[in-house]
This record gives C-alpha cells, structure tokens and sequence, in this order.
C-alpha cells in the first residue's frame, strides 16, 4: 500500500489521461516503510491528491519497482492489504495526520503544543468545485466547545485531501485543539486508518 506524497505533472498524455509522477511512501508486511517514486496514467476524472491511499505491489529484489493496483488487480491479495492498512499503515502514519490537520485549518506552522483541548462537531462541508494543489476546496462549518470554552462556530474555506473530505460527516464529534490568541484557528486530530 503506498500513501502519496507529492505529485506532478509529466505533460504527458496517453489516450488523453495524464501521465503523473507520484512521490510515495510504501508500506508493506517484508519491509520497513520507505520512499520511492511511481510514475503511472490516471483518468481525468480521477486524478490523484496529496495523501491519498493507493493499493499497490512492488518486487522485494527491488522494492522502489513499485506498481499501483487498480481494484480488479488487488482483489486476490486483499487480505494482505487489510493486514497493511490495520497494523502497520495506521500506526506510522499517525503523527503526520495530525500535521496535515494542524495545517490545513489555519496557523500554518505555528507550535500547537499550548493550544486549548476542545471538540468540534462537524456542521457541515460544502463543495466549492474549485481545487488547489489537486485537493478539493470545501467550505468547512464546526462546532467548537469544552472546558472553559464558551460554544462558537467556525466557517473556513479550506483545501483538504479527498480521503479526509469523506470522513468529515455532519454531526460527527471529533478531538481539536485551538489557538489561544486567534480561537478560529483550529487542528482537528481524529484518525481513520485503523478501519
């Protein structure tokens, strides 16, 4: 299994899809997780973003050889996948989603170290149809609330990778912390890898 890193564009296309040079990280049973990069064809209509997951192979006498499976390809070995996805990809991947939130709602960069625990309820996400750096613009409306905190809403216009747009479902409560100077300022931390 592989989560993407980066990506760019080759300016390549075959039968009109774009060729795109993919930065990933590969994580297997065999090995220790590493990077390696993956140049592959992908429709249009769905192209790759930033953190999404792919299932993929690749040969142990040389693991950056590395090839994405399409779903038909990864139905034979899907219990090795699951294996992947419980024990190994969620437990390493962790940390870097709660960067990728701590980004993403605002305060770009800054150390949320001494930032207020609290939970936001998720309002709504509102699909713009616009895009920045191949991930989807949704406009994100949360609910904040906790000790000492008196109940506010915050509405953001944000870039979120796709895997994490489908897990923001209305109603839903998740961990956050906010800034203490600027309490719009939001990290949410809830993890899914673990499904």
């Amino acid at each position: 299994m592989v989560v993407v890193l980066d990506l760019e564009d080759t300016r390549v296309t075959i039968n009109d899809n774009p060729r795109i040079r993919l930065r990933v990280k590969v994580f297997s049973k065999e090995l220790a997780p590493f990077e390696t990069t993956i140049v592959d064809t992908f429709s249009r209509v769905d192209l790759p973003r930033r953190g999404d997951f792919f299932y993929a192979k690749f040969d142990l006498r040389n693991p950056s050889d590395v090839i994405i499976l399409r779903k038909d390809d990864a139905e034979p070995i899907m219990e090795k996948l699951k294996y992947i996805k419980k024990n190994i990809l969620g437990k390493d991947a962790i940390n870097n989603q709660a960067h990728i939130y701590g980004n993403i709602i605002g305060n770009e960069g800054k150390d949320t170290a001494l930032w207020k625990r609290a939970t936001a309820k998720i309002l709504s996400v509102k699909d713009t149809g616009r895009s920045k750096e191949f991930k989807p613009v949704v406009i994100l409306t949360v609910e904040v609330s906790g000790s000492g905190i008196e109940t506010y809403t915050v509405e953001k216009e944000v870039a979120l990778p796709t895997f994490v747009v489908k897990r923001l479902v209305k109603g839903t409560t998740v961990s956050a912390k906010i800034d203490p100077d600027d309490p719009t300022h939001i990290m949410l931390t809830f993890f899914t890898l673990n499904e």
